[in-house]
């Protein structure tokens, strides 16, 4: 089994076997055809230490399939599109309409953050992910991380 995949935007998936997530360009069109979203900006922590850059974001109440991770151009980007799916208290109703919520979040990494090699991992709400790195400055294309 390879360790490195190419999807069809030629972006690096790794490490071992690809977990499907959101299609990004179906999350464009989600969110184009919803008429209520809410747009969050969850916050973050962004920890550099020699070896390792950890940055943890809190996104509570999401699955980890509903991640979409990037790097691209040292710009680490996170995007999440749930549909909340409430009973609401009185069932009599003629119409109700779920709420969407969109998280985004968008954090500069370090120059000599090396993005080929990421691990993501999502935990009681808190996604957490480490980056090595290099003494080589990147500036990564595209990478698309898998959630574990």
């Amino acid at each position: 089994m390879k360790n490195t995949t190419q999807n069809k935007y030629e972006c690096k998936i790794y490490p071992g076997e690809f977990i499907p997530t959101l299609d990004f360009k179906n999350l464009k069109h989600r969110i184009k055809s919803s008429k209520s979203i809410r747009l969050k900006r969850p916050d973050a922590n962004l920890i550099v230490t020699d070896n390792t850059i950890i940055v943890e974001i809190s996104i509570p109440g999401v699955n980890k399939e509903d991640f979409h991770i990037e790097v691209n151009e040292n710009i680490l980007s996170v995007f999440v599109f749930k549909t909340e799916q409430r009973e609401p208290e009185n069932k009599q109703f003629k119409l109700h309409e779920f709420e969407c919520i969109r998280y985004e979040r968008h954090l500069p990494l370090p120059k000599n953050a090396d993005p080929s090699f990421v691990s993501a991992n999502y935990n009681q709400g808190i996604l957490k992910l480490l980056i090595s790195k290099s003494n080589i400055n990147s500036n990564n294309k595209c990478n698309k991380i898998a959630v574990y």
